[in-house]
């Protein structure tokens, strides 16, 4: 976008020159001149304003960063080849987005919690054995034995029926924090997709506008040569020029960040 104000301000100095030879033989009037030398003022002033915010922008990324930014290591790299794929082939890749596995696996923790809780109401079996080298008494003649133990928690019952209905109460959370993340996630693909394909149509569309914009302005230059229209219709071509590259420029770079976007909500880059 800063090259091509650069540009618009190079087509204001060429039509000012222009003016200012046809302003000598009293074929241009002085007003036109001005006009034109004001709306170029201003370009120059929205081209001191881009250039600041690309200096601010420098900085608050190498900050976020910690590196230094180098202004000419930077690339605008295009968007990588891929083929547009439907809507559902992407929600399907939903499970692989991290939040969504962390709250499946919560759930199954949860669910062994209540198990846990549960194994408090069962019975403890232990089985006991002993081998005897010698012995004293009426076993004197026996030399092995084995003790086999139930015990009940018959006293631990309000506690253990407390720790249960927690373990519940906390895995129909979980539950329904993954069932949350789920449609969270699902929301987020849906956005981002339709976005995406929507800045897609729209940037072709102001692509073939800046063409069809491109070709006005060159026609009008021709046609004022041959004075067939006036400098204000060469001017007003120009601005047009300008609003429709600067939407092009806005919805190209938007494009590429809805790309991204669509890639983070489906969990290909963290």
């Amino acid at each position: 976008m800063r090259t091509f104000i650069e540009k618009i301000i190079e087509f204001y100095q060429d039509r000012i020159e222009d003016l200012t030879e046809r302003e000598k033989i009293g074929r241009s009037r002085e007003s036109e001149l001005v006009k034109a030398s004001s709306e170029m003022k201003a370009f120059e002033s929205e081209l001191a304003r881009v250039r600041g915010l690309y200096a601010i922008s420098q900085h608050v990324l190498g900050f976020l960063t910690g590196i230094e930014i180098k202004p000419e290591e930077l690339k605008d790299t295009d968007l990588p080849d891929e083929q547009v794929l439907e809507l559902l082939d992407y929600v399907q890749a939903s499970e692989n987005r991290s939040d969504v596995n962390a709250a499946k696996q919560a759930v199954k923790i949860a669910r062994q919690g209540i198990l846990e809780a549960q194994s408090d109401l069962w019975p403890e079996l232990t089985l006991d054995s002993n081998v005897y080298n010698k012995r004293d008494g009426s076993q004197f003649n026996v030399d092995w034995d084995v003790l086999f133990t139930i015990n009940f928690p018959l006293g631990k019952g309000g506690t253990t029926l407390g720790n249960l209905k927690e373990a519940v109460s906390v895995w129909k959370q979980a539950k329904h924090t993954h069932s949350l993340t789920q449609r969270q996630a699902l929301l987020d693909i849906q956005e981002s997709y339709e976005n995406w394909i929507a800045s897609s149509h729209q940037l072709k569309a102001l692509d073939e506008a800046f063409e069809a914009s491109k070709k006005s302005f060159d026609l009008q230059k021709s046609e004022y040569a041959n004075n067939l229209v006036s400098n204000l219709d060469v001017l007003d071509a120009l601005h047009e020029l300008h609003n429709t590259a600067r939407a092009a420029n806005d919805v190209h770079y938007q494009r590429k960040e809805n790309y991204w976007k669509l890639k983070v909500s489906i969990g290909e880059v963290p």
